[in-house]
């Protein structure tokens, strides 16, 4: 009888062990944060080393400086959005230039030039800012995108005919044509023509005779004449 009772005091104990037990798992669950964060401020008040608050030290300034940092650059962007609004259109896209350097080229020959569908190229250079003609291939190749004016001249000689165009990349932007129907004044017809194009960086613009003569032959005068500049860059 007595070890009865005495298991059942036992029995009784583990029970309640058991209980407090599952309490305190219960516990630990649903304020695990709270301890933990108790504990590290416990142990932060009690035994920290002062190698570690150095390093907690440089965390804390990191942290601080990134925090500006991100200040910054916000007061920044605000501030940039603000100045957009006062700026006109046009200055908008000089903003955004790819490149502000000048390009411009002045070419001549004075070769004479029958053929069909034949590109002109050039004997003399005089200037080839940007370098982007090319007088043996007779192409122009833009270095920086932008809009681009060019300009033409050439000698039809006595007694033909000269069916000439502008291209840019494969596309005929613009034509010319003169004709010496000659007679007895021995007519030499000068013609020209101008355009203002937009090109990409890569993009190619060139004349080529369509048919007929162009020059005279035997000569030094340079009556053939190819120029273009860049008038404003800007990003596509």
């Amino acid at each position: 009888m007595f070890l009865q009772f005495i298991f059942f005091i036992v029995s009784s104990s583990r029970a309640e062990v058991t209980n407090d037990i599952e309490s305190l798992v219960d516990t630990l669950k649903s304020e695990g944060s709270k301890i933990s964060t108790g504990i590290e401020k416990l142990a932060n008040q009690c035994g920290i080393k002062d190698q570690d608050l150095n390093v907690l030290n440089a965390v804390q300034k990191t942290l601080d400086l990134q925090r500006k940092v991100s200040d910054l650059e916000l007061q920044v962007s605000n501030l940039e959005s603000l100045l957009s609004d006062f700026v006109p259109s046009k200055s908008r896209r000089d903003i955004n230039t790819v490149n502000s350097g000048n390009v411009y080229f002045s070419v001549a020959s004075s070769k004479q030039f029958r053929c069909r569908d034949c590109t002109v190229t050039y004997s003399t250079i005089q200037v080839n800012m940007g370098e982007g003609m090319d007088i043996k291939t007779g192409v122009f190749t833009a270095p920086i995108a932008g809009s681009y004016y060019f300009q033409f001249h050439g000698m039809v000689e006595k007694g033909h005919e000269a069916r000439v165009m502008m291209m840019m990349n494969n596309t005929v932007v613009m034509h010319m044509y003169d004709k010496d129907y000659s007679g007895n004044n021995d007519r030499f017809a000068m013609f020209g023509q101008s355009i203002i194009v937009d090109m990409k960086v890569g993009d190619k613009f060139r004349v080529v005779l369509k048919k007929g003569s162009l020059g005279v032959s035997g000569g030094t005068n340079h009556f053939i004449s190819f120029l273009g500049h860049l008038l404003s860059s800007y990003a596509p």
